[in-house]
């Protein structure tokens, strides 16, 4: 965000409209056995808008890596340019103002425009604009659910649904911010290429596209998913005894269909993927004995496969039909365990639980400096050198373990007044080394194919390992209540980049040395505390209530 007219513009905006019809049917046969079945249908529009810049003009983030301290080799001028920063905190906000003037004083020329020979358009160019990046949805969805009483002790639920998703993606132009129009090309191939060939060509059914506010540009595609499920439960409950077990089956395909010829991808681009089938199971069952009204122990377990999304199966569903190598379910079993303690005076449960995961993936489109991690020359299939580019970063086989306890205690000091705790403890890391293949955007051309990633027994990224929280909880006979939280965090450890756990990444690196360490080591990401203080009152009117709630 930065400073415009007195106001503060942020880029990156998110804008959702999505309306809601169901309709639903109720059949009940006799007491306690009922039929419900409902169709709903969604659809509207998902957004967010975000900067976009063009041809040679310098990355418009004051967050871009080039900007930073950290990219200086000098300590000198890497601290004179940090000490820059802290005095001129406006140099870490977007400069709406320059990218107004640049884009009325960047006048551009386009000859043959929109593929019409002899048609030039003439106007300034936008070196900067908004784009709004769209994902507007269309789903339907049917759903049924029969649930029987079979006895007093027995009942049995089945269910079924079958779900239809379209969803159409695309960029518009949303804020010239001052331009005429903007020239529609791949930016990223204008390195290695010229305006004039139509590898750089979005839409090569028109070529040298001109595009204003509200049109689409760069690529626009429609993605589609079936699915279908069925399951069901059988559920026992006595005096001493509550048992499940329940099992489902599902299926579910996917397919992309490109509106548009891509100029690095013309023959995989336009029209319809391949559509891949997959077959899904789960189970799970559990029982829970009652030595009286107030102690209990539990145990669950479970098994299931699921289905790849459409957004992560395609190696680059803006640009071509190509799915990713290796493409299967993921898969995952889990156990859990525990006490449960209900008193008038004081509740609570301690859990124990481990789940592995299996077959996940990990897929990544970014700049990248492919020379360096492959520690050699790259030439693309045009037979061209290649330093840097767009890639499509793909890990397969990634195996995870989730492990730890879970407890809880609610302990009732007085009629109004109650003391509240949960903390939970545990241990989630990669148990396999996946494969990598690292793809070059413009053309597939192969930078890497099954290289190891030394990921296992390190932490899984961007979660809290340990967690805690105290609280105090008041409630008036008055209406009104009072919530106090003191909340804790902990071993947060930072997302890795794959390559420098490949062995490329430590070739002449003495092994255990600093420099070593400071390619393959985690880094751990400091605790962190809230205090939370949540309050409120309800008022009545007559037959009418109004609810005020505060919190910081």
């Amino acid at each position: 965000w930065g400073g415009q007219d007195g106001e503060k513009r942020n880029a990156r905006m998110r804008h959702t409209h999505q309306p809601v019809a169901i309709l639903r049917h109720d059949w009940t046969p006799k007491e306690g056995d009922f039929l419900t079945t409902t169709v709903s249908v969604r659809t509207g529009s998902n957004g967010s808008t975000a900067l976009n810049w063009f041809d040679k003009t310098r990355d418009p983030r004051p967050s871009f890596y080039r900007k930073l301290p950290s990219s200086i080799d000098n300590p000198e001028a890497a601290a004179e340019v940090a000490d820059y920063l802290s005095s001129n905190p406006d140099r870490m906000q977007l400069d709406w103002d320059h990218y107004y003037d640049v884009n009325r004083n960047s006048p551009f020329s386009v000859q043959n425009a929109n593929g019409i020979e002899g048609n030039t358009v003439n106007g300034n160019v936008a070196r900067y604009m908004i784009e709004d990046r769209r994902f507007d949805q269309t789903q339907l969805s049917i759903r049924s659910l029969f649930n029987k009483t079979l006895s007093d002790r027995w009942t049995m639920q089945l269910s079924g649904q079958f779900e239809v998703l379209n969803s159409d993606n695309y960029k518009l132009i949303d804020d010239l911010l001052g331009a005429d129009f903007w020239f529609d090309v791949d930016r990223f191939l204008l390195r290695n290429f010229d305006l004039n060939d139509q590898v750089v060509s979005n839409d090569l059914s028109t070529p040298n596209k001109v595009v204003r506010e509200g049109d689409r540009f760069e690529y626009s595609y429609t993605g589609h998913v079936r699915r279908a499920e069925v399951w069901g439960q059988l559920q026992y409950s006595s005096k001493r005894w509550e048992i499940f077990g329940a099992a489902r089956g599902g299926y579910s395909t996917f397919w992309r269909d490109g509106e548009w010829a891509n100029g690095k991808f013309p023959d995989n681009s336009q029209g319809k993927s391949e559509s891949p089938e997959f077959i899904t199971y789960g189970f799970k069952g559990g029982a829970t004995y009652k030595f009286d009204g107030r102690n209990y122990l539990y145990v669950n377990a479970m098994a299931y496969s699921e289905a790849p999304t459409f957004r992560n199966s395609f190696a680059s569903p803006r640009t071509r039909n190509s799915l990713i190598p290796g493409l299967t379910s993921q898969k995952a079993e889990g156990l859990e365990g525990g006490y449960i303690l209900r008193s008038p005076y004081l509740k609570a449960r301690i859990t124990g639980y481990i789940m592995n995961f299996r077959d996940q993936y990990f897929n990544r489109s970014f700049f990248l400096d492919v020379g360096a991690i492959a520690n050699q020359s790259i030439v693309d299939s045009r037979g061209q050198s290649v330093e840097a580019g767009f890639v499509n970063y793909i890990m397969t086989d990634i195996d995870k373990r989730h492990m730890g306890i879970e407890a809880a205690v609610e302990w009732q000091l007085l009629p109004s007044l109650s003391v509240n705790a949960a903390t939970s403890l545990g241990s989630y890391i990669y148990t396999s080394r996946p494969n990598a293949t690292i793809v070059l955007d413009p053309d597939e051309t192969f930078i890497s194919e099954g290289s190891t990633v030394f990921l296992k027994n390190f932490f899984e990224d961007n979660v809290p390992q340990t967690a805690g929280m105290i609280g105090l909880s008041y409630r008036s006979k008055d209406f009104w209540f009072l919530n106090l939280n003191l909340n804790y965090y902990d071993h947060i450890y930072l997302a890795m980049n794959p390559d420098r756990r490949r062995p490329n990444a430590l070739t002449n690196v003495e092994p255990g040395s600093e420099l070593y360490r400071s390619i393959v080591h985690q880094e751990k990401a400091p605790s962190a505390m809230t205090l939370d203080l949540f309050g409120g009152k309800s008022f009545r009117f007559g037959g009418y209530y109004l609810y005020i709630n505060v919190g910081i």
